[in-house]
């Protein structure tokens, strides 16, 4: 029997109170992975058949490998996060983007000045008054800040990951 209870089944806490005494360097999670892997059929709980088939293999797991990947990974990931404020700025202001883009006349807005700069820049005389230089510096302004606000609220896009790929590769 595998529990002194005279039940036939050992449980996820005894499993892990046996593995902070045969293996003290594992910590509750590993514990529950090698618990995990010697429970085959998935019902919370290691038959005898299960830990004389799976126990040998669970106990001989060694983390370290996965603890300096994990450790790694976590220290990139704060690198990033420290280095690129937009992605800071993006994660938290992404919903209130994301319903401002939604709005009815955000696309109406946007197409309007489209159409107003392209005809301020082709009907405009050349070389361009202050007026005119004015109006269409707005009208790029408006269309640098609607890119900026697709960019931040939808991150996943293609040219995203292109662009870490470049700094990956630069790297």
């Amino acid at each position: 029997m595998l529990h002194d209870d005279g039940n036939s089944f050992l449980t996820e806490k005894t499993w892990c109170e046996l593995v902070a005494i045969v293996k003290p360097r594992v910590t509750h999670d590993e514990a529950m992975f090698m618990f995990a892997i010697m429970d085959t059929n998935n019902d919370q709980k290691i038959s005898q058949l299960e830990f004389m088939a799976n126990a040998t293999v669970a106990m001989r797991l060694d983390f370290t490998q996965l603890r300096r990947d994990m450790k790694t990974s976590q220290e990139k990931v704060l690198q990033h996060h420290n280095r690129n404020k937009f992605i800071i700025f993006g994660a938290r202001y992404r919903p209130a983007i994301k319903k401002l883009m939604r709005h009815p006349n955000f696309d109406k807005v946007c197409i309007g000045n489209a159409i107003c700069h392209t005809a301020i820049v082709c009907l405009g005389e050349f070389p361009m008054r202050n007026t005119s230089t004015f109006l269409c510096n707005c009208g790029l302004g408006v269309s640098v800040l609607e890119m900026a606000l697709k960019f931040t609220a939808y991150p996943d896009l293609y040219v995203w990951k292109v662009s870490e790929r470049a700094r990956a590769s630069h790297n």
